[in-house]
């Protein structure tokens, strides 16, 4: 007869593994990072030849292998280049469900004080004048210009 603990512990109450992933409950799912380098390559050679549906195939895969990959600096990467696609494309409703979902992202990552918050700002508030919505880029521009003065106070520059 086992001993008595007078508390449970979480092996009396929590199932070893998930029953429908088979990954043990409280660890962190695997992270399949995206080719970002490749990515951005093949990118910048469809948009040379102005191939924009298949710059969009291209992002929109490389998106959802970053989600299923659990990759969200790579997902951070993929919407930044949708919300400049959608801009050029003039698809006001993918850009901005990108800016969302980049920002949530931004969030997510806990990113907010980075240089790649201050570039996601810049792409949104584009996109956000590009539309008319110039609150909202104003804001965005803002925020940027503030953390971009930030990172240059703070970092020795890049400049020499």
């Amino acid at each position: 007869m086992s001993e008595d603990k007078g508390w449970l512990a979480p092996e009396d109450y929590v199932e070893p593994r998930c029953v429908l992933c088979g990954d043990p409950y409280g660890t962190a799912p695997e992270i399949k990072p995206i080719p970002q380098g490749r990515v951005i390559r093949r990118m910048d050679e469809l948009m040379s030849r102005r191939d924009y549906k298949g710059a969009e195939r291209h992002l929109k895969y490389w998106l959802e292998e970053a989600i299923l990959g659990n990759d969200k600096r790579g997902e951070l990467l993929v919407r930044n280049e949708l919300i400049g696609h959608f801009r050029k494309t003039l698809n006001k409703e993918g850009a901005f469900e990108s800016i969302d979902a980049a920002l949530r992202l931004i969030d997510e990552l806990d990113y907010s004080q980075t240089v790649t918050a201050g570039t996601t700002f810049v792409n949104a508030a584009t996109a956000y004048n590009s539309f008319g919505e110039n609150q909202k880029a104003y804001e965005l521009f803002k925020r940027a210009k503030e953390l971009y003065e930030f990172q240059s106070s703070t970092s020795p520059s890049l400049l020499g």
